[in-house]
């Protein structure tokens, strides 16, 4: 966490933004010796929240300070940026574009490889196929990352606030997992556009938590059927094709 917060002190990134940095349970982080160039807000969760909650809270309870903001950024603690990072996003979101809700930088794993971050919609065959590829140690990162994506992973997203806003935020109802697919495939089915930068790349030491635990593995199941049962996939899907 220190050191993303230090990221964001660097010269194209400290110059746009404030930011709200969430505990979502008890921990000891000390942030008092940092001298940071823009503004920190802390909140600490008094019980533990879903991805979506957290994200939703830190925006529509900012009261004022919401209604100034043109863009919002959820990024998580495990990214590293480099400088210049927002300064070089805002490129791609001006006011010539005001159909373009979200853009999303390229994600370099800690290994230096890039990430499948950029993706179209997935389907149970395609999810099937990678689990099958998990199973025998195959590789699974996809070769062509398109540029208008159906969705982008929720590690890195810079929306107009307007648009997150008048969308209703995340789905609250996810707690973990495809909550990003959803809130991309309902931007999309509101004519809305999304676009990967690969021009602007920043690090995502990824955890993988649902590889390795019961109950991130439940929530990811959990999370994945209620996305292919929904009304807003059948929508997108059909949209692609």
């Amino acid at each position: 966490m220190e050191r993303l917060l230090v990221d964001l002190s660097k010269p194209g990134n400290a110059e746009f933004i404030r930011v709200i940095l969430t505990f979502n349970v008890p921990e000891d982080v000390e942030t008092g010796s940092l001298v940071l160039p823009y503004p920190l807000e802390i909140r600490r969760n008094e019980k533990p929240r879903g991805f979506s909650s957290n994200h939703n809270q830190a925006f529509f309870e900012q009261g004022h300070d919401r209604a100034q903001a043109k863009y919002f950024c959820v990024l998580n603690p495990d990214t590293s940026l480099p400088a210049g990072t927002f300064a070089n996003l805002l490129k791609y979101v001006g006011d010539s574009q005001p159909k373009l809700a979200l853009v999303a930088p390229a994600v370099i794993s800690a290994k230096g490889e890039i990430e499948d971050s950029a993706r179209k919609v997935p389907t149970p065959a395609i999810i099937l196929l990678k689990a099958i590829h998990l199973l025998f140690g195959m590789s699974t990162r996809a070769h062509v990352i398109p540029k208008n994506p159906d969705w982008v992973a929720g590690m890195f997203m810079l929306f107009r606030a307007e648009v997150f806003e008048n969308i209703g935020g995340f789905d609250e109802r996810y707690h973990l997992y495809y909550e990003d697919v959803d809130i991309c495939c309902r931007l999309r089915a509101s004519g809305y556009d999304l676009q990967y930068c690969p021009e602007v790349k920043v690090r995502h030491d990824a955890q993988r938590s649902s590889h390795r635990e019961l109950r991130y593995l439940a929530w990811h199941a959990i999370s994945m059927l209620r996305f292919f049962s929904s009304s807003i996939y059948r929508q997108c899907k059909h949209q692609r094709h």
